[in-house]
Order: C-alpha cells, then structure tokens, then sequence
C-alpha cells in the first residue's frame, strides 16, 4: 500500500505539472519562420515574447538592431484575440443517494486494508494463496476416515486375502519370520559377514536403540524419558542380553 501510494503520488503529480504548463507543446510559432531551420547549424536565435509586460515592438526591434542582429522577424502566433466564453449551465444539485453512497464506498474501500491486517497477524497450517491446488485438495480419501461407498463405511480398506504383491512373496520363513520347521529358530538365516555386521548393527542402532539402548539391557532414552516422567502407562523395554525359553509354534 505504501508503494502504490508513492507511485500514485509521484503519477499525479507528473501528470498535473503537464496539465498546468500545457505541455507537451507539439508546435510554436517560431517554427513558421523559414530561418529558423538553420538554428542548429550556423544561427543563434533570440526569441522576446509579446507576453512580457515591457514588450513594446518598436524599442524591441531597435534594440535587436543595435546588436548587429542579422535579421529581426516578427512571427505571429496564431490566434491573437481571446477565446469566446461559453456560458456554463448552472450547477444541479446532487441526488440524495450520492452522499450515502460516497460514505458507503469509503468504508468499503477500508476492507481490503482490514483483511490484509487479519491475514497478516493470523497464523495458519496451510498456504493463504494456492497456486496449484491440486497437491491439497486431492479427490481422495485419508487413512481411518469414514467412506460411505463400502459396507462397513471404511476408507481404509485391508489387503484382498492371499494376495501378494511383486517381489514381496518373503517364502523364506527362517529369514523373514524367525521360524526354522516348526520352532522359533536359534540360527541365523545367512551366512555372518563383516559386511553384514555393520549393516545389523547401523539398523540396530536406529530402530531398537532408542527403547533397548546401544547394548540391548533396555536402558535406552525413551525409557529412561519415561521414567522419569512416571506417567504410569509406559511398560519398560525387554533386556535383548536374557535368553528367552521359547515354546512350541
């Protein structure tokens, strides 16, 4: 707002200087004179005005003379005697709607200023201005929300029975669900690399660190966060060192 108030400003007034000198002048009427062509080449050229108040042609003309002018020419300008007044109808009186609707519009015009304040001083979670909306406003239905085009009017659908997806058939129970025959295994399914090592211990250090802690005893900073908060509803971590008895599948 303050931009376009300068710029607006700054507009209005350019605008009126032109109007009050009444430029821009295409023409004056120096230029009927025919010598006045050669004013850029190899003349100089003075100009007296007939507006001056001490203008008076005869002492004007003798004046240029005495300076060893070359030549004095007298130029008219054209229309000499003042323009006609055209008489102006008298002024009618407003309607009485104009007023009221003058201060409507400029109660108004104070909105937009008032909305801009709001948005400004308000906090959101999402983009006031949406340039491509499409990334949030999707036809779509989100996870554990209430869908009327199924039976049981639920959007989060299970996955079809048997089906399994490519690549992720996982047939080798020892590797990917710990079970060798019909016990839980006690065997590690691969052969134990350097490599393979590493890579255990960086994914141990990720996802069971954090509750069971880097030696496995259970003392990891979730716990120890919710001990110290001592909610009452925090069950502590299983020490990974205690060889459980496993039984039968």
């Amino acid at each position: 707002m303050f931009e376009l108030t300068v710029l607006f400003a700054a507009l209005t007034a350019f605008i009126g200087m032109l109007a009050m000198n009444a430029l821009p002048s295409h023409h004056h009427p120096l230029f009927r004179s025919e010598r006045f062509r050669r004013a850029t080449q190899d003349r100089l050229f003075i100009t007296i005005e007939s507006r001056d108040p001490n203008y008076e042609e005869t002492r004007v003309r003798a004046f240029l003379e005495a300076l060893g002018s070359v030549h004095v020419e007298r130029v008219e300008a054209g229309r000499t005697e003042p323009m006609p007044r055209i008489p102006m109808p008298p002024l009618k009186p407003l309607p009485g709607w104009v007023w009221p609707a003058l201060a409507i519009l400029t109660v108004l015009s104070f909105l937009p200023i008032t909305l801009i304040a709001r948005e400004r001083s308000t906090r959101v979670d999402r983009p006031r201005i949406q340039i491509i909306p499409d990334m949030d406003q999707q036809p779509k239905f989100k996870a554990q929300a209430a869908n009327a085009i199924f039976a049981d009017g639920r959007a989060d659908r299970p996955p079809v029975a048997g089906a399994v997806a490519r690549g992720e058939a996982r047939i080798d129970d020892h590797f990917y669900r710990g079970i060798a025959g019909d016990r839980w295994a006690e065997t590690f399914p691969m052969t134990l690399t350097p490599e393979i090592l590493r890579r255990g211990q960086e994914r141990f250090g990720i996802y069971c660190a954090p509750c069971h802690g880097l030696s496995g005893y259970g003392d990891g900073i979730v716990n120890v966060r919710a001990e110290r908060l001592a909610e009452g509803t925090w069950v502590p971590p299983t020490s990974l060192t205690i060889r459980p008895s496993w039984g039968v599948r």
